[in-house]
């Protein structure tokens, strides 16, 4: 920050991973009891997740508080398309955003598992930086 005053920022880290078919595909983390934000009900509505790993069976925008560390995306035709997030510093939060559905934005071709820093927001004083570390391991997760 080289402000003389401090102030608050979110950051996401916006990565689309190239599918065989979003039908035949899964995102797996430690998302079964986190909290989450679905930005595709109106207004926004907080959840909690029931489920172990996510599939994207309709249009989703839905941001996980807390769900960071490891986290997969699983390509089931063809594994060597999947890839594992590593989020190792920073990153607190993980999105998941598809246009399910819309034909026109080529939907069953791509998915997009973000790293984010949103839930909280981070503080910045004057003359402090801010760092984010994250690996992409391609693959089938081990």
């Amino acid at each position: 920050n080289t402000d003389d005053k401090a102030w608050d920022f979110q950051a996401a880290l916006h990565t689309y991973f190239a599918t065989s078919d979003i039908d035949k595909c899964e995102v797996r983390g430690a998302f079964k009891g986190s909290d989450f934000l679905n930005k595709m009900e109106d207004p926004p509505k907080k959840s909690k997740e029931s489920r172990e790993s996510i599939r994207f069976e309709s249009e989703t925008d839905s941001v996980y508080e807390g769900v960071s560390g490891e986290v997969a995306f699983v390509d089931e035709v063809k594994p060597e398309q999947s890839v594992t997030i590593r989020n190792l510093l920073g990153w607190e939060d993980t999105v998941l955003w598809s246009p399910y559905g819309n034909e026109g934005m080529g939907y069953k071709s791509f998915a997009c598992v973000e790293s984010v820093k949103a839930a909280n927001p981070q503080t910045l004083a004057p003359g402090e930086s801010w760092k984010s570390i994250v690996a992409f391991v391609p693959g089938e997760p081990k």
